[in-house]
């Protein structure tokens, strides 16, 4: 797999087994079959991710006032999906039209994509450590539930 630039300039990953400056070549025969498998399970995820993060942060949203830590881990953990899925949806565009954009532009970006998924990671750490706690003291969170 040998990265081959054409005519417009832009860098397109192509396989090695395969001519694809003749004419009547169709250009998804040219890419290699992990970057098609890469894009569609892009695209699948933003299909469904958006709309169901989208419907948890409505669902949560009417419940977080004087609501548990846990909802409100929650809420932020489908925020912070939310925003990471529209960081990938941006980034199957920026590579789908390839634009030619600034150095400066490409490192906001990336930063902007490694806080959405550094605060997913972070989030979902956060959540593990209050589950952890809460089974270690069970009476403690039981008591809790029962009186509300």
């Amino acid at each position: 797999m040998a990265p081959v630039h054409g005519s417009n300039t832009s860098l397109v990953f192509y396989s090695s087994n395969t001519n694809c400056s003749s004419s009547g070549t169709s250009v998804l025969s040219c890419i290699h079959p992990s970057y098609i498998a890469a894009g569609v399970i892009s695209v699948v995820s933003c299909l469904l991710g958006i709309p169901t993060n989208i419907l948890m942060i409505v669902k949560l949203s009417s419940h977080l006032r004087g609501s548990s830590m846990s909802k409100r881990l929650f809420f932020n953990l489908a925020l912070s999906d939310l925003f990471s899925l529209f960081c990938l949806l941006a980034a199957g565009v920026i590579i789908a039209t390839r634009p030619h954009l600034t150095h400066e532009l490409c490192q906001l970006l990336f930063y902007i994509f490694f806080f959405c998924i550094t605060s997913s990671s972070n989030i979902l750490m956060l959540i593990s450590i209050q589950r952890y706690y809460q089974v270690c003291n069970l009476e403690l969170y039981h008591c809790r539930d029962t009186k509300t």
